[in-house]
């Protein structure tokens, strides 16, 4: 049986395309129609899906809110994204640093 590697994992989770930019911008709450509008090149199929894999992981929560018709739903960081994104900053600083400065608007 073959050991997870945590590096590997991780490195996947991050790597799929647009999941690290949905995860910073939800680092405030967001709506689902702000994230659409925010990535206007995103489908709304891999939106979707990419919200509902970071809230498997435990990255963002989802909030539902019943009052209104329709339901609103509206997503935010938990303790666990906003410390992952805290470390993308960090890399972002060191690359910065040995690559020099390079255009990062969303981090």
């Amino acid at each position: 049986m073959e050991v997870p590697c945590a590096v590997y994992y991780i490195s996947r989770l991050i790597g799929k395309k647009w999941t690290l930019l949905i995860l910073l911008h939800v680092q405030s709450i967001k709506r689902y129609s702000e994230l659409k509008r925010l990535l206007p090149s995103i489908t709304p199929k891999i939106l979707s899906a990419r919200l509902h894999l970071l809230e498997k992981e435990g990255l963002i929560q989802k909030k539902v809110s019943t009052k209104t018709i329709p339901m609103h739903c509206s997503y935010t960081c938990t303790k666990q994204g906003k410390e992952l994104i805290h470390i993308v900053k960090r890399i972002k600083k060191w690359s910065l640093r040995w690559k020099g400065n390079m255009l990062c608007p969303h981090i």
